[in-house]
């Protein structure tokens, strides 16, 4: 139970093990894993930010989870635990441009649950490179998500993003 903290202290913290996706450049751990696995429980995740607000003044978090956005029910599940949490959560996370285009409304989902930044791995915007390393959103309908986006979270979200540089077709 002993934490070493400074009050107010932004911390790491993981919901998920793993990621659904198989980037053909990937070598992390535990990809392709099955949707709906590896989550936390969500009572347990309410309890620990709570315990971490009282007892440091938490309200900060850069969550670990490898693909945030991986899984919309965890996304809804997550923003009912946020939404609910007797103070307003800041968070940044890793989150994939091809599930908000699926999904849109995640984007409103995850600025009420306190999203102040985003990196996108977006590896390339090279059609040709994009289906030889297996991204799945046409590099034209990236961009238009990214304008959406920009729109939506004008000057609420910081959105960094990835490139990969020197791949077929580049």
């Amino acid at each position: 139970d002993d934490v070493n903290l400074l009050p107010g202290e932004g911390v790491p913290i993981e919901f998920a093990r793993g990621c659904i996706f198989k980037c053909k450049f990937c070598s992390y751990p535990l990809i392709g894993k099955k949707k709906g696995t590896y989550i936390r429980d969500m009572s347990e995740v309410r309890d620990e930010m709570i315990k971490l607000w009282e007892t440091r003044g938490t309200d900060s978090y850069y969550i670990t989870d490898d693909t945030f956005n991986d899984d919309n029910d965890k996304i809804e599940a997550l923003h009912r635990v946020f939404t609910s949490l007797p103070f307003k959560p800041k968070f940044s996370a890793y989150l994939r441009i091809d599930l908000i285009n699926k999904y849109p409304h995640q984007a409103d989902l995850l600025t009420e649950m306190g999203l102040i930044g985003t990196y996108f791995g977006l590896e390339t915007l090279q059609p040709k490179s994009a289906i030889a390393i297996g991204k799945g959103l046409a590099p034209n309908k990236v961009k238009d998500r990214l304008y959406w986006l920009d729109e939506r979270w004008h000057n609420k979200v910081n959105i960094a993003s990835g490139f990969i540089l020197g791949l077929p077709y580049d």
